[in-house]
C-alpha cells in the first residue's frame, strides 16, 4: 500500500488503516518448535509448479510424509520459516500456509523421521 492509498483511507476511516497495517504484517500461525508436514498436494496444484527447480521438486517427493520442526529465521517476516530437519546444505524457506500442523497423535505415524 502506498502513501496516497493510506492517506485516502485515513480520511475515510482510521480503522481501515489499522487493518491494512495488520494485513501487511501477518501474525505467525505456527509456534517456534511446532511439528509440521509439508502440504505437497497443495504445492503441486499450483499453476507455476512445473517451472520450479528440479531440486525443489525432488525435495518435495523425498519428504512427502516427513515430520519437521518449525524454526523462525526472520523477525520481519514471521510467516516464513525454516524446517530444522531439512538435510539440504542451503535450507529451503517455507510460507506457513504451505505447512500442515501435526498433533502429538499424528506425530506417531510410522513414516515419522524426527
Amino acid at each position: 500500500m502506498n502513501r496516497a492509498q493510506r492517506s485516502k483511507m485515513k480520511s475515510k476511516d482510521p480503522n481501515l488503516v489499522e487493518l491494512a497495517e495488520l494485513l501487511n504484517t501477518p501474525a505467525p500461525l505456527l509456534e517456534e518448535g511446532s511439528h509440521v508436514r509439508i502440504n505437497v498436494e497443495q504445492i503441486m496444484k499450483r499453476k507455476d509448479f512445473a517451472s520450479k527447480s528440479p531440486a525443489y521438486k525432488q525435495f518435495l517427493s523425498d519428504h512427502t510424509d516427513e515430520v519437521f520442526t518449525v524454526h523462525r529465521v526472520f523477525d520481519q517476516h514471521p510467516i516464513i520459516v525454516e524446517l530444522v530437519e531439512d538435510p539440504s546444505d542451503l535450507k529451503w524457506l517455507w510460507f506457513e500456509y504451505d505447512l500442515i500442523p501435526v498433533t502429538e497423535a499424528g506425530a506417531n505415524d510410522s513414516k515419522k523421521k524426527l
